[in-house]
């Protein structure tokens, strides 16, 4: 599983991606088999300028069956990724219990993902 870690409107130390990048290899290690790369968008997120949230979005792109993405906000990096990982977790979780994900029906490349929000 390839994991990158980008930012916009904000600059992330290489500390801080190196722990973006481990968080989401531990909490999705068990889905390594059918994810073929996480991309993770971590910038800010629009309202009051005096009270600045981090908005993470989190995209997933599965081997098989396309990708999907999740969104979280946060008052910090590490809850806004914690977040966004779970949800994600979430999402893969119900697809290999048998479930079927939103975009079940929508398995090629020429499709957005679908944003899942809680």
């Amino acid at each position: 599983m390839k994991v990158t870690v980008l930012s916009q409107s904000m600059s992330l130390d290489n500390a801080t991606r190196k722990d973006v990048q481990d968080s989401i290899c531990r909490s999705l290690n068990r889905f390594n088999s059918e994810i073929d790369e996480v991309t993770v968008r971590i910038g800010t997120a629009g309202g009051d300028s005096s009270v600045l949230r981090q908005l993470c979005r989190l995209s997933v792109r599965m081997k098989k069956i396309g990708s999907f993405l999740v969104e979280s906000v946060g008052d910090s990096t590490s809850e806004t990724v914690s977040l966004a990982v779970e949800r994600a977790a979430n999402k893969l979780n119900e697809f290999s219990t048998g479930g079927t994900m939103d975009f079940a029906s929508v398995k090629g490349k020429n499709h957005g993902p679908r944003i899942v929000r809680d």
